[in-house]
């Protein structure tokens, strides 16, 4: 018997584009750019896509956990992974790996990435991101799972610095470390994606004919 889908909800399609470009910084203007049409295209693969194209809220799947590495979970971080699934992401959590005990955090589509919450101040937020690029290049080292540059959330709601604070932070440290992308979580609920290369100068020509945008692009 086949699964009948709803049918595809223009509202909704229009509803997730806004929200990848609010992700990344951008207006419906500069979808003219090859550059922006690429990460555009990246940050939707991170995307449920149910939530793209019926609006549907993906739930967080902790199938590849057991029952008691599900309950080894720290609360900061269950609410952390039911945050991102709210906002569209595919998230999937992985367990650890027993040949290094450790774990990179999860899955954001097919990328892999790690979880970090903030609680202090500025030397926080500097713990956590060397962390997460640690704990990376360990895996790395073994062998385990890894070939790009670290992948950081980086979850600021429950910080004693300001967004803009934590984002000027993140800008210092993100070529530093190596960081390849990291995620903001706001306190005011927003996402912002930070991307090393998107810092660096284009490699790629600016402009695209307008015939290559599709009416998901033009839609009211």
């Amino acid at each position: 018997m086949l699964t009948k889908f709803p049918d595809i909800n223009p509202f909704a399609i229009r509803k997730a584009l806004n929200d990848v470009l609010n992700t990344l910084g951008y207006e419906v203007s500069d979808l003219a750019s090859i550059k922006v049409l690429v990460q555009v295209r990246d940050e939707f693969s991170r995307r449920d896509l149910k939530w793209t194209l019926f609006g549907i809220i993906p739930k967080t799947d902790y199938s590849r956990l057991s029952n008691r590495q599900i309950g080894w979970l720290e609360d900061h971080e269950v609410r952390g992974y039911q945050f991102l699934a709210a906002k569209g992401y595919s998230v999937s959590v992985l367990p650890t790996i027993p040949t290094a005990v450790a774990n990179i955090d999860m899955l954001l589509g097919k990328e892999y990435w790690e979880l970090k919450t903030l609680f202090g101040g500025k030397s926080s937020l500097q713990k956590r991101l060397y962390e997460a690029v640690t704990k990376w290049n360990r895996l790395q080292s073994i062998g385990e799972l890894l070939n790009s540059a670290p992948r950081v959330v980086l979850d600021n709601r429950e910080s004693r610095i300001t967004d803009a604070r934590a984002l000027k932070l993140v800008h210092l440290n993100i070529l530093k470390l190596g960081i390849e992308k990291i995620l903001v979580i706001r306190k005011d609920g927003r996402i912002q994606l930070i991307e090393k290369k998107a810092l660096q100068p284009d490699i790629i020509p600016s402009r695209v004919p307008n015939w290559i945008h599709s009416s998901i692009f033009q839609y009211k």
